[in-house]
């Protein structure tokens, strides 16, 4: 049982932001609270303009496991970085965009999905992080896997801020250098 960090280094600097190592760390303790656990349910947290689901972000996640304890995989609002909380997914509150336009959150059940439920019933068995370091800037986590019995999950949040993930499938590669 175990996470793997994997580190990546830049020789320039990108951007600046506020994600601390501490704040990598508690998502890396998040993730490892969560090994040897069986999942019992995945939700994702999905946005919504006047209605109409944000086509570009998938949302959080959020995993329900056997003993209750929850694991919510969200971006860190900087549009480089993830983190992982052992907290309820957050349903936002809507707010006013302009004039014409609502942004809203909705909680959706991934439990009964097909892709989705293969999952289901699988203990987490490890995770693994990217751990991205840039000269002159703090270090960020840029994606993680969790590993469960036959399946895996990524996550990670692409340039524009949005979130992605996928199960069984492997993370693209992602020159940042240029």
């Amino acid at each position: 049982i175990s996470i793997f960090v994997r580190h990546c280094f830049c020789t320039q600097t990108v951007s600046t932001h506020s994600i601390t190592t501490m704040d990598n760390t508690l998502t890396i303790m998040a993730i490892k609270n969560c090994i040897g656990k069986t999942l019992l349910s995945v939700s994702r947290i999905q946005s919504y303009y006047n209605d109409k689901e944000d086509k570009e972000s998938m949302g959080d996640l959020e995993f329900t496991f056997n003993d209750g304890l929850f694991l919510t995989l969200k971006g860190a609002g900087d549009a480089e970085s993830i983190k992982a909380e052992n907290t309820k997914g957050e349903i936002y509150e809507s707010f006013q965009v302009t004039d014409h336009s609502v942004c809203s959150w909705r909680l959706l059940d991934l439990t009964s999905d097909v892709l989705w439920s293969r999952l289901i019933g699988q203990t987490l068995r490890s995770g693994e992080v990217e751990w991205y370091m840039d000269k002159g800037v703090e270090d960020r986590l840029t994606a993680c896997i969790l590993y469960f019995t036959s399946d895996f999950l990524i996550f990670y949040s692409d340039e524009s801020d949005n979130n992605i993930f996928s199960v069984n499938v492997t993370l693209p590669f992602v020159d940042r250098e240029t």
